[in-house]
Parts: C-alpha cells; structure tokens; sequence
C-alpha cells in the first residue's frame, strides 16, 4: 500500500511524462515532415534539431532497453516511416539475441552463465539476466519469441512472471 499523496504524486509525474512524450512525438513529425529526413546530431550545438536527434536516440535506446511501453512504441512508430525502419531494426536486434539464446541453450541443455563461460555466453547470459528484471514490460510478442526459444527458457520465464506459481501449486495439492 502507499500513502496517497505519494500515489498522486507518482501519477502526475507518469501523465505529465506520456505527455512530455506525446508532445517531442508530435515535435519529430513535424520535422521530418518540414525537412524530409530524421533530425541530426551533427546539427548546430543548442539547436532544436539537435536536442531532438538526442531525443529520438535515447528513445532508440530505451526501447532496446525495453522502457518504453507499447503506447509509447506506437506513437514514436506512427512519427514517421523512417523512424519504424529504425525500431524494426532495434527489433531485429531482439530476434538476434533470441536466436543466439535458443542455439546455446539448444547445445548445452541450459541457461546460460553471466558469470563465467566463455565470452559468448557471458554476452548471451547478461542479457537474458537483465530480462528479469524488464519481464513486465516486454510486448507479448518479444514474450513469445523468448518462450519459443527452448522449453527451460519458457520455464524460467514463466518462473519470473510468477515467483509463487510452485508454492501456490503445492498447497493446492
């Protein structure tokens, strides 16, 4: 539970930060529209075309980072064609790493270590490690491509979605 002040507060800064995104959205459309190309960091320094290069690189970024929410997704895809070639991309990043996922665990019968291993399977488990903590806010589609992955990672997913599924499932027996 928490104190409803906190819980308002935490509200407007979420509705005020969708609007802020809404907002350079709208920013990004009309600038691509007005010049016929994707804003530039090469621009001049303090200039609004540079500060919304920066923008669209952190949201870029983000949403490799799988921070952004679908909403968020769709309006920055809806911006402009080329900035959906680059989320495509990003997205084909995903279904990389997914791949590179599936091999290991197709070869070794396990998860993969970001511990120790080799350097490959460092990379492979860092990544799927940070997932747990993102799991929430992942696309249905991005859950999918990493449940089809190979039955242990669909448990261990699963696992993640809910910590206190075998628990409930021994005291209901």
């Amino acid at each position: 539970a928490c104190h409803p002040l906190m819980n308002a507060t935490v509200t407007n800064w979420s509705i005020a930060a969708n609007q802020v995104h809404e907002a350079k959205c709208g920013e990004l459309a009309s600038f691509v529209q007005q010049h016929r190309r994707l804003p530039s960091s090469g621009s001049l320094p303090h200039s609004h075309e540079r500060d919304l290069a920066a923008w669209l690189s952190q949201k870029l970024r983000a949403f490799g980072r799988c921070r952004l929410t679908p909403t968020q997704i769709d309006q920055l895809r809806s911006t402009h064609f080329q900035v959906a070639k680059l989320i495509d991309g990003h997205a084909d990043d995903w279904q990389k790493r997914c791949s590179e996922l599936q091999i290991f665990v197709a070869k070794e019968a396990r998860l993969p270590y970001y511990h120790k291993g080799s350097a490959e399977e460092r990379k492979i488990g860092t990544w799927f490690n940070s997932l747990r903590q993102k799991i929430r806010k992942l696309t249905a589609e991005q859950q999918v491509c990493l449940k089809s992955c190979h039955p242990i990672v669909a448990e261990r997913i699963e696992k993640w979605l809910d910590p206190l599924k075998p628990w409930k499932q021994w005291h209901q027996q």
